[in-house]
């Protein structure tokens, strides 16, 4: 599993968007499978405006069928709904399900 951190270093929305599209552009290259990006998760204003934007563009990716599915950290309980209809469980590394954290997600594409 690959990884990216989006919001290292305090980049704008259009810059942490701009990064990502590139990191996937690389893992379809390396026909990776799933990808974790990391977003933050608003600890210093409670509002991480680069998570909300990668929302949008993820169910558009999805729409388009440029991305299978997707779930964020905090989702990974065995109980949420989300997690339930997660077909890909298999995919992400079983110490991540611990953690919990909602300033990541897991893309499989």
């Amino acid at each position: 599993m690959k990884e990216l951190d989006i919001h290292r270093g305090n980049p704008s929305v259009d810059e942490a968007i701009d990064n990502f599209y590139d990191f996937l552009k690389k893992s379809y290259k390396e026909k990776c499978k799933i990808i974790k990006i990391i977003t933050g998760y608003g600890s210093n204003s409670g509002i991480s405006r680069i998570k909300d934007e990668l929302i949008l563009e993820l169910e558009i990716l999805k729409k388009e069928n440029q991305i299978t599915e997707y779930i964020w950290g905090n989702e990974l309980l065995i109980t949420s709904p989300k997690y339930i209809q997660f077909t890909n469980k298999s995919l992400i590394p079983e110490n991540e399900k611990r953690i919990l954290n909602r300033g990541c997600v897991f893309i499989i594409i």
